[in-house]
């Protein structure tokens, strides 16, 4: 699956025929990214994802998508894309590349204080057991014990998802 860079931003920002080429992927991991793919540089509160853009670049990125305002950055050898309110669009962005293929997605969220994780396990065989496509997301934690989104846009090719959440109601700790 590819798209071109103009069709990707058609309406979000006019692309220069010289930087428009096919978009493999989006990601917002220059870790995991693959070549191809347009590296998304959204604005943090401790650090802009453009601190990034050149690991993301050295493992193939053909393109950085970033958010304004930009911090001083060094020199990329990939062009760079700067958009105002780029986390606000970035739905409309994802829709447009992986296709109406998000909105079959169905997902189950499993949250409480005890027994997440045999919930999903249980929910996940079923599903499997039914012939549906299933992936159990258990979200990476940050440092204050909350959970982290999952890094990565979501890939159209998902048919059912499970995910564990962790509780959110005040002093609670989710166990399971």
């Amino acid at each position: 699956m590819s798209l071109r860079l103009s069709e990707l931003l058609n309406g979000v920002i006019d692309i220069d025929a010289r930087i428009d080429r096919d978009i493999a992927e989006l990601s917002l991991d220059s870790k995991t990214l693959v070549p191809g793919a347009a590296f998304i540089a959204l604005r943090g509160t401790q650090r802009h994802g453009i601190e990034f853009a050149a690991e993301a670049v050295a493992r193939g990125a053909a393109i950085v998508l970033a958010e304004a305002p930009l911090p001083d950055i060094v020199h990329l050898d990939a062009p760079v894309v700067v958009i105002n309110a780029l986390r606000d669009r970035l739905g409309g962005i994802a829709r447009r590349f992986y296709g109406e293929g998000l909105s079959g997605l169905r997902l189950v969220g499993v949250t409480g204080t005890n027994g997440k994780t045999s919930s999903v396990q249980l929910i996940a065989q079923a599903l499997q057991s039914a012939g549906e496509h299933r992936q159990d997301r258990r979200q990476p934690r940050v440092p204050d014990g909350k959970q982290a989104g999952p890094v990565r846009l979501v890939p159209a090719l998902f048919v059912g998802a499970v995910v564990r959440q962790q509780s959110h109601r005040t002093g609670q700790q989710g166990q399971g």
